[in-house]
C-alpha cells in the first residue's frame, strides 16, 4: 500500500502532525480533510478524526471514524483515547453511539463519567433539558442547533428530554427523524411514541428500526434514480438526491410500510422531474403518488418551496 502513495501523501501527514505539536490545529484540519479526500487511508483518517476533536466537532468525528471501524476496534488505546476525549467534552450521547457501534462494552467507563458530571451541573442539565424539551418553540433551524446541543446531555436526561420532542406537534419531522435514529445509534431499546403525518399510531420499537434514516427503501430507489437520472443528467440527479433525503426524513423509520413497491415510487419521482404530472396504471401505484403529493404539500408547508 505504502509503494502506491506518492512522497507528498508522507509529507503531509508529517506536516498535519507537526501543526498538532505546535497547536496550529485551524491550520491542521484543513489540510487533513484535503489530504482525506484524496487518500481515503487509516494514517489520514487518524489525523482527521483527531483534528475534528481537537476542533470541538465531535458529531463528525465519530462520522469519518466509522469509515475504519475494524482497525480502531483493534487498536485499544486509540479508540479509549477518543472515547476519552468525548467523555471529556462532555458529549455523551455521541460516546454511547461509539461504544454501541464498535461493542467496546465501556459502559462502566461512560456511566462514571456521565455521574461526575451529574453531581456538578445539575442546573445546567435541567436547563439544557428544559430547552430541548420545548424545542417546538423555535424556528426550524434552531431546532436541529439545540437537538445537536442535547447530545452533551447525560444519555438519561437526552431520552427524558426528547420524549416531548418526539410528540410536540411543532416539531420538524426531520428533527424527529434525527432525533430516533440518535436513539437507535445509541443503543437505546424499548418503545416511544412518536406523533406526525407520516407516523404509525401504536409506539415505535427503537429495537426493530432502520439504522440510516436512508435504509433499504432508499437505497433501492436511489438504484433506479441514478440509472434513469443520475447517469444521464447531473443537474437533476443533484434535485432527485435532495428530494429523496427530505422524503426519508419525513417518512422515517415506516418508510419500508409506507413504500410497498419503491420501482413504482422512483419512477413516479422520475416524471415529476421531467415535470410531467405522473401516470398511474393500478390503484398502489395512485396511492404511492397520493403520499407523494402529501409529501410535496407537506415540505412545501413546512419549507416553503
Amino acid at each position: 500500500m505504502n509503494s502506491k502513495l506518492p512522497e507528498w501523501y508522507f509529507q503531509e501527514l508529517e506536516q498535519i502532525q507537526s501543526n498538532f505539536d505546535e497547536r496550529q490545529v485551524d491550520l491542521a484540519l484543513p489540510r487533513a480533510l484535503k489530504l482525506y479526500e484524496q487518500y481515503q487511508t487509516f494514517d489520514a483518517n487518524k489525523l482527521l478524526v483527531h483534528a475534528l476533536l481537537l476542533n470541538g466537532e465531535d458529531d463528525v468525528a465519530v462520522s469519518y471514524l466509522t469509515d475504519f471501524e475494524h482497525q480502531y476496534q483493534v487498536n485499544t488505546a486509540l479508540i479509549t483515547d477518543v472515547l476519552n476525549t468525548l467523555l471529556t467534552h462532555h458529549a455523551f450521547v455521541l460516546g454511547w453511539q461509539l461504544n454501541y457501534k464498535l461493542d467496546l462494552q465501556k459502559d462502566d467507563i461512560i456511566e462514571t463519567a456521565e455521574q461526575s458530571y451529574q453531581l456538578s451541573n445539575a442546573k445546567k442539565i435541567a436547563g439544557l433539558t428544559r430547552k430541548v424539551s420545548s424545542v417546538g418553540t423555535l424556528a426550524l433551524e434552531e431546532q436541529s442547533v439545540v437537538l445537536k446541543q442535547a447530545k452533551y446531555l447525560p444519555l438519561s436526561s437526552y431520552r427524558v428530554a426528547v420524549q416531548l420532542v418526539l410528540q410536540d406537534p411543532d416539531v420538524w419531522q426531520p428533527v424527529k427523524s434525527d432525533v430516533l435514529q440518535t436513539l437507535k445509534l445509541a443503543g437505546v431499546t424499548g418503545s416511544i411514541i412518536v406523533t406526525g403525518k407520516f407516523q404509525s399510531t401504536g409506539a415505535v420499537k427503537l429495537a426493530t428500526i432502520p439504522t440510516d434514516i436512508q435504509g433499504p427503501v432508499f437505497q433501492q430507489i436511489k438504484e433506479v434514480l441514478w440509472k434513469k437520472v443520475g447517469a444521464i443528467d447531473p443537474v437533476q440527479w443533484q434535485i432527485a438526491e435532495k428530494e429523496l433525503f427530505l422524503q426519508s426524513a419525513y417518512l422515517y423509520p415506516n418508510a419500508d410500510q409506507i413504500i410497498q413497491d419503491p420501482d413504482v415510487w422512483a419512477e413516479l419521482l422520475v416524471q415529476k422531474l421531467r415535470g410531467e404530472r405522473p401516470v398511474t396504471t393500478d390503484e398502489s401505484a395512485e396511492k404511492l403518488l397520493n403520499v407523494q403529493d402529501q409529501l410535496d404539500q407537506k415540505i412545501h408547508e413546512d419549507l416553503g418551496f
